[in-house]
C-alpha cells in the first residue's frame, strides 16, 4: 500500500523467535520468559524495558549471556524471503 513492504524485505534477513530459543535452552524453567524476567536471570540491564529498540538490545545481551552463538539461532528463524503479509 505504501511501498514499505518492499523496503522492509530489502533489509530484513529474517526473524528469530527468541521465546522458542529460550524455552529450548531452559526447558526446566517454570517462571516467566518475558524479556524483563530473562534480563534479570542473566544480569542484563532492563532499564528501558518495553521499548522496541531497548528490548531488541536486551534480547541480544540475553542470548549472548546464555551462551548461544548467533549462528545456532538460525534453526529457530524464518528467512525474510519466506514471509507473507497477505
Amino acid at each position: 500500500m505504501y511501498g514499505l513492504l518492499e523496503e522492509l524485505l530489502s533489509v530484513l534477513a529474517g526473524f528469530i523467535d527468541t521465546l522458542h530459543v529460550m524455552k529450548a535452552h531452559l526447558p526446566q524453567r517454570k517462571e516467566s520468559f518475558s524479556v524483563s524476567a530473562l534480563a534479570h536471570l542473566y544480569s542484563v540491564d532492563a532499564g528501558n524495558a518495553h521499548y522496541a529498540v531497548a528490548d531488541s538490545k536486551m534480547l541480544e545481551q540475553i542470548i549472548l549471556a546464555a551462551g548461544r552463538g548467533l549462528l545456532r539461532l538460525f534453526s529457530y528463524s524464518i528467512p525474510g524471503n519466506n514471509l507473507s503479509f497477505e
